[in-house]
């Protein structure tokens, strides 16, 4: 566990896109897993923090590209 989160740390320190992707990631799988479910869901983007449509998603990462500088 610690190796991996030295990796992700890394990772995010060197490409702040890093944190787009995973979060992309993140949200097709929940979207497969609701998908393949016989139950109906109704879920808030905001909610599961994976509302990748929002300017604050860019933002985000933008802000930690320029701390990087």
């Amino acid at each position: 566990d610690a190796e991996s989160a030295k990796l992700i740390g890394n990772a995010i320190s060197k490409n702040p896109g890093y944190l787009k992707l995973r979060r992309i990631r993140a949200a097709q799988n929940i979207a497969k897993t609701l998908s393949l479910s016989s139950n109906r869901a109704f879920l808030d983007a905001q909610a599961l923090m994976i509302n990748i449509a929002d300017p604050k998603f860019d933002a985000s990462t933008e802000e930690l590209e320029r701390k990087k500088r």
